[in-house]
């Protein structure tokens, strides 16, 4: 009696709040009722175009010109250096698509519904959390970007989206809880939360957004912490694990001192991994350092 009558009572209450979340959470998946606050209708008919056989670059664009915040982002997109390489500026939307190709569409449909998601007054409480969790998406992607160029296991493009889009079901767990403002200020629980049901609704949005099939595959196999038989060949999921433990020595800015103790600790306790991506630690500090002279200017256009 005297350890109930001791227990502090917001322990109690957060505890049963936490449950109900992930009840809430749980719904959510069975019904398959998933998607981000204030989705703008302009993006989800982006992401079905880019799935339709029939479409063309007439149609996309057609449709992304309805929408001028998210005309001008792909044009500053398709002008950027982290983007293009050839520095020659384009000013009209249909040469700003060939540009930066379909991949790169949806990147920047997905940046306008975060920067919508982060701007709603409803998540005032919620957008530095929100923006810590995109941050990291893009520093992951920046990353893979560089990975997949120097081990040739993913297109860049590719290794930036799957960056991207592996973080879309932490940031969906984050917004449900502005119903339980109080869980934020409980210490470890929003991330629990978040570890526990991330993976499974990252999938069920991936689907949902009729993600292609490498992207899917690619994410999954990465969230299962599992190396793959020695017989299946390294690819974009492997690139994006490399990113993902290389993103935890990303220096703060350009300026800053790498540790190459950590990145030598990361590689040699990450062994069967870099080896089978024939990424050496040389090439781990390329890939950082190369990151490191992208991630602020991706940050800024995808409203980081």
């Amino acid at each position: 009696m005297s350890d109930l009558k001791n227990t502090p009572v917001i322990a109690v209450t957060g505890n049963i709040d936490a449950s109900q979340m992930g009840e809430m959470l749980a719904r959510d998946v069975a019904l398959g009722d998933i998607q981000l606050p204030g989705f703008p209708p302009v993006v989800l008919r982006v992401q079905q175009l880019l799935t339709d056989e029939r479409a063309d670059v007439h149609d996309i664009v057609q449709v992304i010109s309805s929408d001028p915040a998210l005309a001008m982002l792909i044009l500053r997109m398709a002008n950027a250096s982290a983007l293009n390489t050839s520095g020659v500026q384009v000013k009209d939307l249909r040469a700003a698509v060939q540009r930066i190709g379909t991949r790169m569409v949806r990147a920047a449909a997905l940046g306008l519904v975060v920067q919508m998601l982060r701007s709603a007054e409803e998540m005032r409480g919620l957008r530095d959390r929100l923006g810590a969790v995109w941050r990291r998406g893009i520093s992951v992607g920046a990353l893979a970007k560089a990975v997949g160029e120097r081990t040739g296991l993913a297109a860049p493009d590719a290794g930036l989206l799957s960056g991207l889009l592996h973080v879309v079901g932490r940031l969906y767990v984050l917004a449900r809880m502005r119903g339980m403002p109080h869980l934020l200020d409980q210490d470890g629980v929003p991330e629990k939360l978040m570890d526990r049901w991330a993976d499974t609704v990252t999938g069920v949005m991936l689907l949902k957004w009729e993600v292609p099939r490498e992207f899917c595959d690619a994410i999954e196999r990465f969230q299962q912490h599992g190396v793959p038989a020695p017989k299946q060949p390294a690819g974009l999921a492997e690139v994006l694990s490399c990113a993902h433990l290389l993103a935890d020595l990303l220096p703060p800015s350009r300026s800053d001192y790498l540790d190459q103790m950590q990145l030598a600790q990361v590689c040699q306790q990450h062994e069967v991994l870099f080896d089978r991506t024939k990424l050496t630690r040389e090439g781990c500090s390329d890939a950082i350092h190369t990151a490191l002279a992208e991630v602020q200017q991706l940050r800024a256009l995808l409203g980081a």
